[in-house]
């Protein structure tokens, strides 16, 4: 019975002298752990900050560059219509000279205002 005793004893002095390993992460490795993770949220901060200007240029350069082409459109359908009204009462215009200019007119303005809605809706939408 004593030398069960002792050599529990033994063992337990051998258990308490080594240092046993804990689940628990050490000073060292839980602040290295802590940088990482701030310095993760960091990168992530930045990025989004990057993102957000981005986004916001990209609205004000999608924003003026539709305001400019719908001034265009309607400048251009002004023209058209100051053609028509001059034609009526000057200069007749064979008919089909009136129906290219209206049909070519009316097309290009259609398939410009179709890109740049395409464009501007895409583009916010993508980012």
């Amino acid at each position: 019975m004593e030398d069960k005793a002792v050599k529990l004893s033994k063992i337990s002095q051998v258990i308490q002298a080594e240092e046993i390993p804990s689940n628990e992460p050490d000073a060292k490795y839980a602040l290295g752990l802590q940088t990482f993770e701030e310095a993760r949220k960091e990168i992530e901060i930045q990025e989004l900050r990057t993102k957000l200007a981005n986004l916001k240029s990209a609205f004000k350069l999608s924003t003026r560059f539709a305001i400019l082409i719908f001034i265009l459109v309607f400048a251009w359908l002004g023209i058209v219509l100051g053609i028509v009204i001059w034609q009526g009462a000057h200069q007749p215009l064979s008919n089909s000279v009136l129906i290219a200019l209206l049909s070519t007119t009316t097309a290009n303005m259609i398939s410009l205002l179709y890109l740049v809605i395409r464009y501007v809706f895409n583009h916010r939408l993508k980012i």
